[in-house]
């Protein structure tokens, strides 16, 4: 009887699985389908609503597969042996996670995709109607719930396709920094918008399994993460990613020098990102101190701090610039890119603080030569006489970075009337530059080479 049980459960897995593949060649066609549309419409019009229409075939499926695979292993449990079903369940599973994540990345979310960025990016002149503005993410999440274990890796992929829409439209306007669609979508606020409905999703399935394991059970079907093995893995995948897209999106508006009150945006982001990793998504920011990532979040709460000072937040750039350089500082190398926006900091809050209305009770008082001399003691003693990574000691490293600070005072000086400690502030650099030019041997015996 045993062996009669295995007889068919061998057949009903060979038959489910030959229909799988069937359902992969159907997707693979329909996949092709919209891209023979996508590549026909960039040399004259789309129809919307028949890649609409394939791409709403696609979705199914490749959902049926996920359907079939669930079937597959139901029946190979019910029908054969506990060892036997346990190494058949094991095989297929395999066989079906490779086939399903395939055709989810490669057919499915490349589809979406595709049309996605090319609607956003292309004129009104290759539209046929109202149905090409039509987003296919919203198609794919209402058949995706939040219940579905690939629903945030849909909003991620929805935010990689809105900024490689944003990448494109700069290139397209000379590196515009100020990007709209043609059908005048704010494509940064968008970006933005997928962000935190991301971030939420994932607290909210986090919050859910936390409080399932304080209960002391397993997580329920309404979790995303159910399974300690799953959900270990689901999650790790998901922080991978998500560092992925928010680094790519910090990059982007990094380089935008009028993009500011964006780009501290991202850092927050990426950092809330780092926190998660760890766990620790209502922990204060500077938990992560201490934790081998000292390096990398002090960079991110420096262009943090810079963005948050160039777009008018002087006080709270002042704080973050602050932060950055105290975890700098723990670390066993302390950044000179984080000395460098310290002062840069704490001279837009001394000058421009005062000025801007900032003497409130939420303004912090500031002497930018204070926190100068602080933090290049702290560079002396944690470096000595030692050769920096990049071959110059920390001196040389210093004498460079006054060339950049007395430029940012003159710069401050010139763009205002009144005078705001900006004359001052020169000088004070201008006298540690000089005190700094006395210890620096080698470029003493480099002056002298030269006047010889």
């Amino acid at each position: 009887d045993q062996d009669k049980a295995d007889i068919i459960a061998r057949i009903e897995t060979a038959r489910i699985r030959e229909k799988q593949t069937e359902l992969k060649e159907r997707a693979n066609l329909a996949f092709s389908r919209i891209m023979l549309h996508h590549r026909g419409s960039r040399q004259g019009r789309e129809d919307g609503r028949k890649v609409d229409a394939q791409f709403k075939k696609l979705a199914d499926l490749v959902l049926s597969i996920s359907d079939s695979h669930a079937s597959a292993t139901s029946s190979t449990n019910s029908a054969t042996s506990p060892a036997a079903a346990a190494t058949s369940t094991n095989r297929t599973k395999m066989r079906a996670t490779e086939m399903r994540e395939d055709v989810f990345e490669e057919l499915l979310l490349r589809a979406a995709r595709e049309i996605r960025t090319r609607r956003l990016v292309a004129s009104i002149t290759v539209t046929n109607d109202a149905s090409c503005v039509s987003n296919p993410y919203e198609t794919l999440l209402d058949k995706v719930d939040k219940r579905h274990p690939k629903h945030l890796f849909v909003v991620l992929d929805h935010l990689r396709a809105v900024l490689t829409a944003i990448q494109m439209l700069r290139e397209k306007h000379n590196n515009d920094s100020l990007v709209f669609s043609p059908a005048d979508i704010d494509l940064d606020a968008l970006a933005l918008t997928i962000a935190k409905q991301y971030v939420k999703g994932f607290e909210s399935q986090q919050s859910a399994l936390s409080s399932s394991a304080k209960l002391s059970t397993v997580a329920s079907e309404s979790t995303l993460f159910e399974g300690s093995d799953k959900a270990e893995n689901l999650r790790s995948c998901l922080l991978q990613e998500s560092r992925t897209q928010f680094s790519r999106a910090l990059a982007l508006y990094h380089c935008a020098d009028d993009r500011h009150e964006i780009c501290h945006q991202w850092a927050d982001f990426l950092i809330e990102s780092l926190q998660l990793a760890r766990g620790d998504s209502n922990g204060a920011a500077g938990s992560l101190a201490g934790t081998g990532n000292d390096e990398s979040l002090a960079e991110l709460f420096s262009i943090k701090a810079y963005s948050l000072s160039m777009s008018g937040e002087y006080t709270l750039g002042l704080r973050t610039a602050r932060k950055a350089w105290e975890i700098s500082e723990r670390s066993n190398n302390p950044s000179i890119h984080s000395f460098g926006i310290l002062f840069h900091a704490a001279l837009r809050q001394e000058t421009r603080g005062a000025a801007s209305g900032e003497n409130s009770a939420h303004a912090s008082s500031c002497d930018a030569l204070l926190e100068l001399d602080s933090a290049i003691s702290c560079l002396l003693q944690a470096y000595g006489g030692k050769t920096m990574e990049s071959g110059s000691s920390i001196g040389e490293e210093l004498m460079e970075s006054f060339k950049t600070f007395c430029r940012s005072c003159t710069s401050m000086e010139h763009e205002k009337k009144e005078d705001f400690g900006g004359s001052r502030l020169i000088l004070g650099v201008q006298e540690r530059w000089m005190k700094m030019f006395g210890r620096t041997d080698s470029i003493i015996d480099q002056s002298l080479l030269s006047a010889a």
